[in-house]
C-alpha cells in the first residue's frame, strides 16, 4: 500500500522539483520501513494493528497531519503526551537520529529506549549520605542504590560465591573488586527498570571509590547509563568518625569501629577523593558543607535538585 500510494503520488506531482521531492519522500519512507511482523517483540517500534499489512512508516500526503502518541506511562494528574508536527512531518523521537514519516500512532518500548540517568553520591564514612539519599528518594522519586548496601547484602547470601571475600574487604577497609560492585549495581538497575520504565533516575551512594571504580564503570556502562553529576558531602574527618561510632551502637556493622573507621578515611581520602577532584575538573561536582545538621544539609541539597531537575 505504501508502495502504491508513494508510486501515485509521484506519478500525480508535476514534473520538476516537486516530482523530485516526492520521489525522495518515497524512497526516504522505504529506507526506514520495518520488516512485517510482530515489531514489538523486538523491543524497538510497533503500531497500533502491529502484524497487518499495512506498514508503519510511509511517504506524506500534502497538507497530511502527523499526530503521535508518547506511551509512556502517564501520571494521573498529567495530561497524555501528544507529539504533533504539520510542515514535512518529521518526528524525532528520544533522540533517534533519522526523521520518522509516519501518519499513524506512535507506541514505544521505553525500557529499551531510555537509559538509566545517575548521579554519584560520595563522601567519607559518617558524612550523611544514606540519610539524605533517604529524604531524596521520598521528595524526587529516585532509586536508592547504595554500593555498600549491595555489598553487604551478597555478603549475608548464603549461596553467593563472593560471601567470603566481600567479608574481607569490607573488614580490613578495602575496595572490593570493581566487577563484583557493577554487577551488583547493574543487576538492580535492570529490576528496577524492568518492573517500572519510567524509575530510569538513581542515586549510587559510595560508587566509584576509586579509579579503579571509574575505569570499570566507563567500560561497562558506557552508552548504558548516562551521570547528571557528582553529589559531594564534604564533612571534617573526626566528625565522620564520631558519628560512625554513635551509629555503630545499634548499626551491628562490623566495619562500625575506630580502627576500621581509620583504615576507611585513609582509604577515602587516597582514593575516592582523587575522583571527585577529576570530576569536578569536568564541571560535574555539587559540594554541600555536611558538617551541618540533618535538615539544613537538605536544604541545601533541595537547591541542588530543583536547579539540575
Amino acid at each position: 500500500m505504501s508502495q502504491q500510494r508513494g508510486g501515485e503520488d509521484a506519478s500525480a506531482a508535476p514534473s520538476g522539483g516537486r516530482r523530485g521531492a516526492a520521489n525522495e519522500r518515497a524512497a526516504e519512507a522505504r529506507l526506514f520501513r520495518p520488516r512485517r511482523g510482530r515489531l514489538g517483540s523486538h523491543g524497538g517500534w510497533t503500531a497500533a494493528g502491529a502484524g497487518s499489512a499495512r506498514p508503519l512508516f510511509r511517504a506524506p500526503l500534502p497538507l497530511q497531519r502527523l499526530t503521535g502518541r508518547c506511551q509512556l506511562h502517564q501520571r494521573p494528574t498529567e495530561p497524555r503526551c501528544m507529539l504533533r508536527r504539520c510542515g514535512r512531518r518529521l518526528l524525532y523521537v528520544l533522540g533517534l537520529s533519522f526523521p520518522l514519516l509516519t501518519g499513524r500512532p506512535l507506541f514505544l518500548c521505553p525500557h529499551r529506549l531510555m537509559r538509566p540517568q545517575v548521579v554519584f553520591v560520595l563522601g567519607g564514612p559518617g558524612a550523611g549520605k544514606g540519610t539524605q539519599c533517604a529524604r531524596i528518594v521520598e521528595k524526587y522519586g529516585y532509586t536508592h542504590l547504595s554500593a555498600g548496601e549491595l555489598l553487604r547484602d551478597e555478603r549475608k547470601n548464603p549461596d553467593s560465591q563472593y560471601g567470603e571475600l566481600i567479608e574481607k574487604y569490607i573488614k580490613d577497609g578495602k575496595i572490593v573488586p570493581v566487577e563484583i560492585t557493577i554487577s551488583l549495581l547493574r543487576r538492580e538497575m535492570d529490576q528496577t527498570m524492568a518492573a517500572n520504565a519510567q524509575k530510569n533516575k538513581f542515586l549510587i551512594d559510595g560508587f566509584p571509590r576509586n579509579q579503579d571504580n571509574l575505569q570499570g564503570w566507563n567500560k561497562t556502562m558506557d552508552g548504558k547509563a548516562d551521570v547528571s553529576f557528582v553529589l559531594f558531602f564534604d564533612c571534617n574527618n573526626e566528625i565522620c568518625i564520631e558519628r560512625c561510632l554513635e551509629r555503630g551502637k545499634s548499626s551491628g556493622r562490623s566495619d562500625d569501629n575506630r580502627e576500621s573507621l581509620e583504615k576507611r578515611i585513609q582509604t577515602y581520602l587516597q582514593s575516592t577523593k582523587p575522583i571527585i577532584d577529576l570530576y569536578e575538573e569536568m564541571g560535574k561536582v555539587k559540594k554541600i558543607d555536611a558538617s551541618k545538621s540533618v535538615d539544613e544539609v537538605f536544604d541545601e541539597v533541595v537547591k541542588i535538585f530543583d536547579k539540575e531537575g
